[in-house]
């Protein structure tokens, strides 16, 4: 639960009594719907502002892929590893 306390009141915005009427599977699911909505709206600059920039200042024979602008998501699903021992850790102790 230690790791969960800084995204509920960083990116869900919770309050204290709303995390104490939360399950664990309730928490993750948001998170993964907050996760879901901030890809969506980084989309939008990658695909409207980032990358024709880029392509407008670098031009298009030295423009970069625009894979590599996704690159940071491929780190942050290794993450997703380290969320499975998290999540494992949990059920072990609350014995589910």
């Amino acid at each position: 639960m230690e790791e969960l306390l800084p995204l509920c009141y960083g990116e869900l915005n919770l309050k204290p009594w709303e995390i104490e009427r939360l399950c664990v599977a309730d928490i993750e699911a948001m998170l993964d719907g907050w996760q879901r909505r901030y890809d969506k709206l980084e989309d939008l600059f990658i695909g409207w502002i980032a990358y024709p920039m880029t392509v407008c200042v670098s031009g298009k024979n030295k423009a970069p892929k625009l894979e590599s602008f996704y690159k940071h998501r491929a780190k942050r699903l290794k993450k997703s590893e380290d969320h499975e021992a998290v999540e494992a850790s949990l059920k072990e102790e609350f014995g589910i």
